[in-house]
């Protein structure tokens, strides 16, 4: 890249979910997954005109702190990571040395 100004394309980006997102060569696409209950959806902006769309609606949670999210070049598909379950377990070992 030569020339040119920095230029921030979104403030809807949340810092837990910092991979997710994409480029495309004619969008930008990214995660939203507002804490006060607004809707939860990946969005696209149209790198030429900036206009922001919904793409898909999101009902589960994207995966946090990790990069999930791939869109083809031609926007032809859109793949994103979901955390669709959390657990945990407790494990005891008896007779151990």
């Amino acid at each position: 890249m030569e020339g040119g100004t920095e230029e921030k394309l979104t403030g809807e980006l949340a810092l837990n979910f910092w991979g997710q997102w994409a480029v495309s060569t004619r969008g930008l696409f990214f995660a939203v997954f507002p804490p006060s209950g607004t809707r939860s959806a990946i969005r696209r902006l149209t790198l030429q005109t900036r206009e922001v769309m919904d793409v898909v609606a999101l009902f589960r949670m994207p995966v946090q702190f990790d990069s999930g999210m791939s869109v083809a070049a031609d926007e032809s598909w859109l793949s994103w990571a979901q955390l669709d379950q959390a657990s945990s377990g407790v494990y005891v070992v008896n007779g151990f040395r």
